[in-house]
């Protein structure tokens, strides 16, 4: 009998989230969204334990005993985040597993082509909700890109993972095909009027281009202005630009993010000792600010969110291993990505984009190892 060879599992199911995230959001609805994504990062999980048998016990008894808990509660708000705050821990975790990114590489590169077509049918699916599904909305006074999602967010991040992807592989094989992929997704990003995952879009190309010899760099500044001049006239920045002066139409750039920071600080004033060190729910965050804004929103940052809903201990938490996480080859492209993520809009709520990161960190690196190679060629 042939044996299963779990390592190709685990990054099969990262690699296949996209496909089956828009498949199930596009022909079953929203009403079970978030328990598919919940089972899909645990059996993520359960392949990298698997994997990983000296670590099993620990992580077993961990990622077990949240998911059993929380899953009686998974439609309740502050049970359904708990769980996506130790998922997202215990995920990064993962990816830090000896030779993970290596296989994760060895995996990509293997299938390419196969990855090629998944990454157009994926496209096509999409394109179908723009047309059958109410996939492209109105909201902040222009026309959105949501395609199957509640929200534009889940599509740009998710459509920024996939970008990550494609690049990773245009790097390394250098074919047209996948650099014609990527001015395509990062066309649908803009078209998603989410301006944290177009700005953090932007350290992404800009990061591959400084990985280029100064030739190869002079050659693709002058195709990206062609193409930046081919979309301003096709007036693709329009909406972008239409979200913006609305926010400042309405009293700031930013949609308000500084009055939530001051809503979420007057909240954590009024917190006990207990609920300053450990957190006060996710509930708590969306009554205060529904409170002091008018309305149940979460923190739009990652730190003041988990500062409210799990306090200074799960803030400690999350540093750590986003540090962990970034650390090494590419970081400083890597942690500018992230922390525009992070800060602007919050990344940990956002499962495409978590499972995703391991995607983000290839990339990254891979453009970090070979910056200085093609310098010295050039």
């Amino acid at each position: 009998m042939k044996t299963i060879d779990i390592k190709r599992v685990s990054s099969a199911l990262v690699l296949l989230y996209p496909i089956a995230n828009i498949l199930f959001s596009t022909f079953t609805g929203a009403e079970h969204y978030s328990t598919f994504t919940i089972m899909y990062v645990f059996a993520i999980l359960l392949t990298c334990i698997w994997r990983n048998r000296c670590r099993v016990d620990a992580n077993f008894i961990i990622i077990g005993s949240v998911f059993l808990i929380t899953m009686f509660v998974a439609y309740n708000k502050s049970g359904s985040i708990l769980l996506q705050f130790f998922s997202f821990l215990l995920l990064l975790d993962a990816y830090h597993y000896k030779d993970y990114e290596e296989t994760f590489k060895k995996k990509i590169l293997e299938s390419d082509k196969l990855i090629f077509r998944g990454i157009c049918f994926y496209l096509a699916v999409l394109f179908y909700t723009f047309v059958f599904k109410d996939g492209i909305q109105t909201g902040w006074g222009t026309v959105v890109l949501y395609g199957p999602y509640s929200l534009s967010h889940i599509l740009a991040y998710e459509l920024l993972a996939i970008l990550c992807l494609a690049l990773f592989v245009y790097k390394i094989k250098m074919e047209t095909r996948w650099l014609v992929l990527g001015a395509v997704l990062e066309v649908l990003i803009v078209l998603t009027c989410v301006r944290s995952a177009i700005l953090s879009s932007a350290f992404v190309l800009v990061w591959l281009l400084h990985s280029f010899n100064l030739k190869r760099k002079f050659e693709y500044i002058i195709l990206g202005g062609i193409v930046l001049g081919i979309l301003a006239y096709f007036r693709v920045f329009d909406q972008v630009i239409t979200k913006s002066l609305y926010a400042m139409g309405n009293g700031s750039i930013t949609n308000g993010r500084e009055w939530i920071v001051n809503s979420v600080s007057m909240i954590y004033e009024e917190s006990s000792v207990f609920e300053k060190v450990f957190g006060s729910g996710y509930e708590n965050l969306l009554r205060g600010n529904y409170r002091y804004l008018g309305t149940a929103i979460q923190g739009h940052n990652d730190l003041l969110t988990i500062l409210i809903s799990f306090g200074i201990v799960g803030v400690g938490l999350y540093t750590e291993e986003l540090i962990r996480f970034i650390k090494g080859k590419g970081g400083i492209g890597c942690f500018l990505m992230l922390a525009v993520l992070v800060y602007y809009n919050g990344l940990f709520l956002y499962t495409s984009m978590v499972i995703g990161l391991i995607v983000v960190r290839i990339f990254f690196r891979e453009c970090g190892s070979t910056r200085k190679k093609n310098d010295n060629e050039s």
